[in-house]
């Protein structure tokens, strides 16, 4: 069924096909990687103005980059992008001069590297970015070959060498500055944005593990760097300000947290990134808790409840209700204390094993081992104070009604007391 669709399609192509000159071809290859991360429906418009050439070696690399978009969309398309990278071999086996054949290849494998990536085989995807090197480095494709680089250092930085991953990046780095005539100005600092991004995370991942603050600092200067270099790259600038804030928040400076937040909070809004948006109420909840400013923390996390998508931000929505939870303890409210307490139990159980694994990541504030240790010391507080309020409030009704008592009491031996008195005047009057 396969092979008629292909050979359908290789019929269609032939009807359709056009020149794309070589400056058209490099030109719409630049705006697929500028979007590529970004808007991929811009990106596939892009990929679709390549499928109308009539060069093996253009059409290679139109199908698999449009393989790579198809296993980049929220809801993965591993079908499409399986019989996209088929359609691309097909294209590259019709590439007769070797020297072109190897260019092309080494962009088909540095696509098939990212495909794997995305679907976490990881070994597959180091290979193909190995392989991807090779081949550029032998057609003198500097750019692809610094590309390859910065991709194996993802895949160096996610198991845990990080070392060697800032090492990496940082002579891609260097590279990138030296053949900087080889870009044009908007995919040039994209580049540099996408260099400082990964060394931002990587610091701030190396800290997870090693605690030095010097690795905080290091962290705090590549996002930085990275938000001066994504100002049309509005997703990028946005991801790097709030992954600034977690900074300024594992830095106990919640005053510039907050700031941080808030200003992705309005570029946020204005892009309409929905997804983020819930994430910043939850941070901005934290960082008030934090400044035990509740009566704001409370409003934050209350918007995290009623914005938050169940599929997308499971684990803000988990740990606002344990947040809210503590701060009706600290109002003494014990009675939502204990609601959202057992809302936080059932969300949790829902989510154990995405929430364990979320933890590892870099744009995760609040750890699980935290919030677990707590967990029991605010349900025995609640339980104790809740003790206590009873015991108050019973004694409290035991004095009221022995007060009661008393002034019963004290009433009627008074009242019995006035008519003896009355009684021996009386009697006095008439002796």
């Amino acid at each position: 069924m396969n092979k008629i669709l292909f050979l359908i399609f290789f019929v269609v192509q032939a009807v359709v096909a056009q020149k794309l000159s070589n400056d058209d071809f490099l030109k719409y290859q630049d705006k697929v990687s500028f979007h590529i991360n970004g808007n991929l429906d811009s990106a596939f418009y892009y990929v679709n103005k390549i499928k109308l050439s009539k060069e093996a070696e253009q059409l290679t690399y139109a199908f698999a980059s449009e393989a790579y978009l198809y296993q980049l969309k929220e809801y993965s398309d591993t079908l499409n992008s399986n019989n996209s990278f088929e359609t691309s071999l097909l294209y590259l086996d019709k590439i007769n001069a070797p020297f072109v054949k190897k260019k092309a290849k080494s962009k088909l494998l540095n696509f098939k590297g990212l495909i794997n990536w995305k679907r976490k085989k990881l070994s597959d995807a180091i290979n193909a970015y190995k392989e991807a090197k090779r081949l550029a480095i032998e057609v003198d494709d500097k750019v692809l070959a610094v590309k390859c680089s910065n991709n194996m250092a993802l895949i160096l930085a996610q198991v845990g060498n990080f070392e060697l991953a800032i090492k990496s990046v940082k002579e891609s780095d260097s590279i990138t500055d030296k053949i900087k005539y080889l870009y044009e100005k908007e995919s040039f600092l994209k580049a540099k944005s996408s260099v400082y991004m990964k060394l931002g995370s990587f610091y701030e991942a190396y800290y997870s593990v090693n605690k030095k603050p010097t690795l905080l600092d290091s962290s705090e200067l590549y996002y930085k760097k990275t938000i001066i270099y994504s100002k049309n790259l509005l997703d990028r600038k946005l991801k790097a300000q709030i992954n600034l804030g977690n900074i300024y928040v594992k830095k106990s400076d919640l005053i510039s947290a907050e700031k941080q937040y808030l200003a992705s909070l309005v570029l946020a809004q204005q892009s309409n990134f929905t997804t983020p948006i819930t994430t910043l109420y939850y941070n901005l909840g934290y960082v008030n808790y934090g400044k035990r400013k509740y009566d704001k923390a409370l409003i934050y996390f209350n918007k995290v409840d009623s914005l938050s998508n169940h599929e997308t931000n499971k684990i803000e929505l988990t740990n606002s209700m344990y947040y809210l939870a503590k701060i009706h303890n600290e109002y003494d409210d014990y009675g939502k204390a204990e609601k959202y307490l057992a809302i936080y139990k059932d969300k949790f159980k829902e989510n154990e094993n995405l929430i364990a694994e979320e933890t590892l990541k870099v744009n995760n504030i609040i750890a699980n081992a935290e919030i677990k240790e707590d967990l029991n010391i605010l349900k025995n507080e609640i339980k104790q104070k809740k003790s206590l309020l009873l015991f108050s409030k019973v004694l409290i009704v035991s004095i009221f009604c022995g007060l009661i008592y008393f002034l019963y009491k004290n009433y009627k031996a008074k009242k019995a007391a006035h008519i003896k008195v009355n009684k021996l005047i009386e009697e006095f009057k008439q002796k």
